[in-house]
């Protein structure tokens, strides 16, 4: 090799070594920044909020209680548009209202919501709802907002028990319960106000979600003269009053046609659709029955109360009510509409159809002996008839023409004859007073009597409150009217009749006070029995005046034998 290249490759290396000299200090002087083994965190993401604001966010309810939630919207609403809101929850609704569910909220505007909690029964356990709030026709993702609702339960007495205790005809053992309703244990005492009424326990403790039966026993006989008696049950500290409904009415055997009763035997004599008459004795509630011939239309009792005839389509029988034997059945030729007995042994029977006829009058005293009709002027088929208490003469009340009139028949030589009559309105039924004196009409009006014509079947009065009667009789004993009322007239006499037996005095016919009268109770296979309104037809005092006999009819309850006496005895 020449020396010009070696000189050459000499310079190179040179030039190299240099190079080298100056990059390495560099390159030694540079320290390199250590690597963190944690990765950098993620930018964080920005947090969301509802546009909706529900204020409180939590709502607290004890029991059945009314809250407030309000509801605004952000300021960072960018819509331009009022929004319109709804509200809804799934499970909320089962036991809250919420007011309103839905409408416009506008920026600035507070919408207030009413939240009613109704709770059927005490929650013993706390629980969760929530309640949503959304911008409809916007994104809901990016618009709900909820509120947390809470039940939390506190200490609550709560019971029940029923307010009424029925004791149905022939039941006299009733078990009455008291039921723990709230989340606290209780003990509760129970004190009868009649000693005859008696209780299998009268102190009770009964436990969260439990209940106790207190058997009740009733010594019915001996509630017949006091009303109806109650229980006093005192749970923390107040006691309530639990009121003992007994039915006193005693059931009868058969339907009743007619009926009318005997003051100087005190008993009640009625005639059945079964074809008997029946002698009831209310001192002993004893029925006496004699079988009839002939199925019956009406009935009349003597005044002395030893004989009762009764009138049947073409027939009337003769009862002697002391040997209780039918004695005579004499043929008529009339349908009896109505009977009445007078005192000299005759029957007067008061046809049902034939419009003008006559009063068809019969000695019972004899076997098949031949009617005879009444004298003068002829009467109205369907009159009601009454015996005047001294015998001499009959009053009838004629509905079936306009006005109405009461007539006078003279019976003193047996074969009635009619001798006058009066006209007037609302006439068609009438009652004497126990000594003659008077009688009512149909419509309440109450004429004097007299054996003077010109003093006789005089208006000196009106009943008070009451008219359109059903059924009316008088006790000298006590003072005192007592009626059954029809409904207004203008039903033209259409049942029902109403509920009550209407207490008068009997000297200035001033309204005193009205009874209601019981209801039928028919038995179920519960505690509450099926309740029927009762429909009374005859009421009659007794001779002493201290009690009254009601014939009542159930209406609608289904029962095969639905009539009943009635007993009064504090009015």
């Amino acid at each position: 090799m020449e020396k010009k290249s070696y000189a050459l490759f000499f310079r190179i290396l040179v030039v190299i070594f240099l190079s080298i000299c100056m990059v390495f200090p560099v390159m030694i002087g540079c320290k390199k920044t250590p690597v963190d083994p944690t990765p950098e965190p993620d930018e964080p993401e920005p947090t969301w909020l509802s546009p909706l604001v529900l204020m409180p966010d939590t709502v607290f309810f004890n029991g059945n209680e009314t809250k407030t939630l309000l509801m605004t919207l952000r300021d960072s609403f960018m819509f331009t548009e009022d929004p319109e809101y709804y509200i809804y929850s799934p499970y909320t609704y089962e036991w809250l209202d919420v007011h309103p569910t839905s409408g416009v909220i506008r920026k600035g505007d507070t919408v207030r919501l009413e939240l009613t909690a109704h709770l059927d029964s005490v929650l013993f356990e706390p629980y969760i709802n929530e309640l949503y709030a959304e911008l409809e026709y916007y994104d809901p993702a990016a618009t709900v907002a909820f509120a947390t609702l809470v039940y939390q339960p506190i200490d609550q007495l709560l019971f029940s028990f029923p307010d009424t205790v029925y004791f149905p005809y022939g039941h006299d053992d009733v078990t009455f319960t008291i039921k723990n309703d709230g989340n606290v244990d209780f003990d509760a005492s129970i004190a009868p106000s009649s000693n005859a009424v008696n209780l299998s326990e009268s102190a009770i403790t009964v436990l969260i979600g439990e209940q106790k039966e207190v058997s009740i026993h009733i010594d019915r006989e001996n509630l017949m003269d006091e009303n109806n008696p109650f229980l006093n049950v005192t749970i923390g500290g107040q006691t309530h009053t639990v009121l003992l409904m007994i039915e006193k009415k005693q059931m009868l055997p058969n339907e009743v046609i007619d009926a009318e009763y005997s003051k100087a035997m005190d008993f009640m004599v009625y005639v059945a659709a079964d074809a008997t008459l029946n002698i009831y004795h209310p001192d002993t509630k004893a029925i006496d029955v004699v079988q009839l011939p002939y199925y019956p239309n009406c009935v009349s009792v003597s005044a002395d109360g030893t004989k009762a005839v009764v009138g049947h389509d073409a027939h009337v029988s003769c009862v002697d009510l002391q040997t209780k034997t039918v004695i005579s059945t004499n043929e008529i030729s009339c349908d009896a509409f109505d009977i009445v007995l007078g005192n000299n042994g005759w029957a007067y029977a008061f046809p049902r159809r034939d419009q003008w006829c006559h009063i068809h009058c019969i000695n019972m005293a004899t076997s098949n002996q031949t009617e005879v009709q009444h004298t003068g002027y002829l009467i109205r088929s369907g009159t009601h008839a009454k015996m005047h208490p001294s015998g001499k003469y009959i009053y009838g009340a004629d509905y079936s023409i306009s006005p109405n009139r009461i007539e006078k028949y003279d019976i003193q030589n047996d074969t009635a004859s009619h001798i006058y009559n009066t006209g007037g309105y609302n006439y068609n039924n009438l009652w004497i007073t126990e000594n003659g004196d008077r009688l009512v009409t149909y419509g309440g009006d109450v004429m004097k009597l007299s054996e003077i014509q010109s003093e006789d079947i005089i208006n000196v009065g009106k009943l008070q409150s009451v008219s359109h009667i059903e059924c009316l009789d008088h006790s000298e004993a006590s003072g005192r009217f007592f009626a059954l009322s029809q409904t207004d007239y203008a039903n033209f006499g259409i049942r029902p009749i109403l509920p009550y037996v209407y207490v008068l005095d009997a000297a200035n016919l001033a309204y005193l006070n009205k009874i209601r009268l019981e209801d039928y109770m028919i038995p179920t296979l519960d505690a509450q029995p099926n309740i029927y309104t009762v429909e009374p037809f005859f009421v009659f005092a007794n001779s002493n005046g201290n009690e009254i006999y009601v014939l009542t009819k159930s209406i609608d309850s289904g029962l095969v034998n639905d009539w009943a006496v009635q007993t009064v005895r504090n009015y």
